[in-house]
């Protein structure tokens, strides 16, 4: 069972298609109260600003931070991953839920701002991340735990101070210094979008749920 966080921004319609293709046990919660998993999802596309707003109006705040606490899970998709880190530059400061060690800010290269739009290639090896990870419980038969095209829609990105997980930069040459994916022991964060990445998504999404 996986719980997906709805507060009116986001893609969450996607995810519940998704999620009943492959016949995962899933509830869309609009309040605290309703959660009853041990994995919440942060599904990322919308304002920073707004998000965080009603994060914090519905009582989603404090309650998230207590995940991480009691070390249940937490996976955060494109700006559910943005707001993991503790700040954001995005809609003239935000402050996030600080729970990875790191900042968002706008996409640049030599001072240029940019958008990534696009597919991009991403190589994740089994034995690079299973010793940091909830993924490290389960017995994986691949070499590759990512190893095809994701999707990418952003506009900013994440940078990370000193961390204890395991972090992919973006494999595109103007956008390499910012993060793709972050996996630690209770947390996943993931830049590209799985649910728009096709058959490489679906396999990242089996196998972290």
């Amino acid at each position: 069972m996986i719980n997906i966080i709805d507060i009116q921004s986001g893609n969450v319609r996607t995810w519940v298609k998704l999620f009943e293709r492959l016949l995962v046990p899933y509830r869309v919660v609009e309040a605290p109260n309703e959660l009853d998993s041990n994995t919440i999802l942060l599904p990322g596309v919308g304002s920073a600003g707004y998000f965080m707003e009603k994060m914090k109006s519905k009582g989603f705040f404090k309650v998230i931070k207590k995940y991480k606490e009691n070390k249940l899970r937490i996976i955060g998709i494109c700006l559910g991953f943005q707001l993991l880190t503790e700040f954001t530059e995005e809609d003239g400061g935000i402050k996030g839920l600080g729970l990875i060690k790191g900042h968002t800010e706008k996409l640049k290269k030599a001072h240029i701002e940019f958008s990534n739009n696009g597919w991009s290639n991403i190589n994740i090896r089994k034995d690079e991340i299973l010793h940091h990870s909830f993924l490290g419980s389960q017995k994986l038969t691949k070499k590759f735990i990512v190893n095809g095209r994701v999707f990418f829609n952003h506009e900013y990105g994440v940078k990370l101070k000193k961390t204890s997980g395991k972090h992919f930069f973006i494999n595109k040459n103007n956008a390499s210094n910012y993060v793709a994916a972050f996996f630690s022991k209770n947390l996943i964060g993931i830049q590209f979008h799985p649910e728009k990445s096709q058959k490489t998504g679906v396999e990242l999404i089996k196998l972290i749920l």
